[in-house]
């Protein structure tokens, strides 16, 4: 937000579009932007965001777009954490890993 405010005082336009999608979305370009700052910004920078991504989301004031994505992260963080443990549990139990991540994967 701080550099927001320097760059609108300066007589610029600022929005904080963080991505997800990885390598493979920004080679088809399916990327996800999650953008924050002002509406006008918002349709401003979906100019370039559109050339790159398929997704592009105004989460609201600047700031959001990197709130989005923190909450995005803690939510993957913790579903591979519940998949290390209960494959680890499995394993422990007697089951084939990759019978488990089978199963898993297609259940």
């Amino acid at each position: 937000r701080e550099v927001n405010d320097e760059v609108t005082l300066a007589g610029g336009a600022f929005v904080d579009a963080p991505v997800s999608g990885g390598v493979g979305g920004a080679e088809a370009g399916t990327l996800t932007f999650m953008v924050g700052g002002t509406d006008a910004n918002f349709e401003h920078s979906k100019t370039v965001l559109n050339e790159m991504g398929a997704n592009i989301v105004h989460c609201g004031d600047v700031g959001t777009g990197e709130v989005a994505k923190l909450c995005n992260n803690m939510v993957l963080a913790i579903s591979m954490l519940g998949v290390s443990e209960a494959m680890n549990l499995g394993e422990k139990l007697g089951m084939d890993p990759k019978v488990l991540a089978g199963i898993m994967n297609t259940s």
